[in-house]
């Protein structure tokens, strides 16, 4: 408290007196520990905590998931996760060496909520993940030569749709057929409603 700095400071070489050459002494130290105790008063503790500090937002980043994610951060239930098929951009035709974007949109019909960059981020993988296509070098900018594509949206709540949106690569002459399904890693794969796209390279 501030009144404590304010105070008149007791005469303390009144009650040093007596103590021959040590007086001196003995007031030096009484006024540093009076200093101390001032300077204590007036500064803020080291071990509190300040109400900026205190503030959610202080600490929070874009890379600290658990920050402003809090409990949709954990890995969801399996009986959570349910999909359907809403619509998918045209089958692609491309010439060689030429790309294409593929979109594909997904509605969530759980109960969870489809969280990106988290353990309920929804990605969609190549059914039962074979890696012809992209061994093929059709695979443009995948995620991995499985899984196309994560969801765009930050955040997919139950009802609400998801979009998925990957490149093809004309890397050689043929009819390729890419069976896709959505899939929480290391939780679960969504429903099979029986996806497919057709990548024609002429």
């Amino acid at each position: 408290m501030v009144w404590h700095a304010t105070r008149r400071k007791p005469d303390v070489r009144s009650s040093v007196r007596g103590y021959g050459d040590r007086g001196p002494l003995l007031f030096t130290v009484a006024v540093a520990m009076l200093l101390l105790v001032a300077f204590s008063v007036l500064s803020p503790g080291r071990g509190e905590t300040r109400a900026e500090d205190a503030s959610p937002s202080a600490s929070a980043t874009p890379d600290s998931r658990a920050s402003y994610l809090g409990p949709s951060a954990r890995a969801p239930q399996p009986d959570e996760l349910h999909s359907q098929w809403v619509r998918q951009s045209a089958d692609p035709v491309i010439g060689l060496g030429q790309t294409a974007s593929v979109s594909i949109v997904f509605k969530n019909t759980g109960s969870g909520r489809w969280i990106k960059g988290s353990p309920s981020e929804v990605r969609l993988g190549v059914k039962g993940d074979a890696t012809t296509f992209a061994d093929a070098g059709l695979a443009s900018k995948w995620l991995s030569p499985t899984r196309p594509a994560a969801q765009t949206e930050a955040e997919v709540l139950p009802g609400a749709t998801a979009t998925f949106t990957f490149d093809v690569k004309g890397a050689k002459r043929g009819t390729f057929s890419l069976a896709l399904r959505p899939v929480v890693d290391g939780v679960a794969w969504l429903e099979d409603d029986g996806v497919d796209v057709t990548v024609t390279v002429r």
